[in-house]
């Protein structure tokens, strides 16, 4: 693992990145219903589903968000171990 960095620091770093992920989440649902409730008032047109557009870009960003905080792991001393093997027999 990093050296630099203590369990501590580590923790306190996935706590923020769930807090801001939790942040994010909360400010999608409420704006994304804010413009289907725009679009639905203003004619709800079948042809212009222009809410699904910004819908659907924003969950693609939110999914490589909550991603990056939980599916990411840290990588392990080892895993570093076996790739400097890796490239010594080469």
């Amino acid at each position: 693992m990093n050296e630099g960095f203590s369990t501590r620091t580590r923790a306190i770093r996935r706590i923020k990145r769930r807090r801001r992920l939790h942040d994010h989440a909360v400010v999608f649902f409420v704006i994304i219903a804010g413009l289907w409730v725009v679009w639905a008032v203003n004619g709800a047109e079948t042809d212009n589903l222009w809410p699904a557009w910004v819908t659907g870009i924003w969950l693609i960003i939110l999914m490589l968000i909550a991603f990056r905080v939980y599916g990411a792991r840290p990588i392990s001393d080892q895993r570093i171990e076996k790739e400097m093997r890796r490239r010594k027999a080469w």
